[in-house]
């Protein structure tokens, strides 16, 4: 145990002070909290999206494949986003993770064994694909709003974690994932700063 002393506490007080001041910066309003739940949830769906919207950004900017649909696992979404203020401290403890946004090709098999996994944990994040789970199993598995075809190929975008083959995500650690040199955390916070800065957050 380190006690404190009135030198050590001068010295740490401006660091200290400098960072509660930044993780108290206000970034944007929510009307509504932003609640987290599976199958799937407005914070899930809110942060899938936005991670499918500013990653073909991204992706067309850096001349890469644009992703189809994207992916986010629901446990990693630490907690919600309250009704009202939301400072850079909210953005933290909800992703408390360094983990990096990446693009995936899969086949249309191994996405619909993606979907799969999915509904046999009950559900997780999606966006820009949809289907039904019904006793576990998938039904109706879309992208874009079309039939999954399994005679081409896909781009998911997601986190470094779940490409890795992270929370049994298998099938995505079959391909190299291609970086999109921003973590989740950093696009989440862009993301409602851009939506504030439009007075659409």
């Amino acid at each position: 145990l380190v006690k404190s002393d009135s030198l050590t506490d001068a010295f740490v007080l401006p660091f200290r002070d400098s960072v509660q001041s930044k993780m108290n910066r206000e970034i944007g309003w929510s009307e509504v909290a932003l609640t987290v739940y599976t199958p799937e949830s407005p914070m899930s769906n809110f942060v899938a999206d936005l991670m499918l919207t500013d990653s073909r950004t991204l992706a067309a900017n850096q001349q890469l494949a644009i992703p189809d649909f994207a992916l986010v696992n629901i446990k990693g979404l630490r907690t919600g986003l309250p009704q009202g203020r939301i400072t850079v401290s909210n953005i933290f403890q909800l992703m408390p993770f360094e983990n990096e946004v990446v693009m995936v090709q899969l086949t249309g098999d191994e996405v619909l064994q993606l979907f799969s996994h999915m509904a046999s944990m009950g559900g997780d994040g999606v966006g820009g694909a949809s289907f039904v789970i019904r006793n576990n199993v998938v039904e109706n598995p879309c992208i874009g709003g079309i039939a999954v075809d399994t005679q081409r190929s896909y781009w998911v975008v997601t986190s470094d974690y779940l490409a890795g083959g992270g929370d049994r995500y298998k099938m995505l650690a079959h391909s190299t994932a291609v970086k999109l040199e921003i973590t989740l955390r950093d696009m989440i916070l862009h993301h409602i700063e851009a939506l504030t800065a439009a007075n659409k957050f």
